[in-house]
């Protein structure tokens, strides 16, 4: 890689490596997004499954 800085001067191979760069970043946070939202979605049907046995034990408690 060509890697010039001097008067300004970029060379295109940097130029593409920063591109590149940006791009993984971009997909490494989108790939952190979509596994949180799965596991999200693992959570709340865990919590689902047992709602029901946690909604027979509830208590009651009337107005005042």
């Amino acid at each position: 890689m060509n890697v010039s800085l001097k008067n300004g001067d970029v060379s295109y191979e940097f130029i593409q490596l920063m591109y590149n760069i940006r791009e993984n970043a971009i997909i490494k946070h989108y790939c952190k997004i979509v596994t949180s939202l799965q596991k999200t979605i693992e959570v709340q049907k865990a919590i689902d499954d047992i709602y029901p046995e946690v909604e027979k034990e509830t208590v009651e408690i009337e107005n005042r």
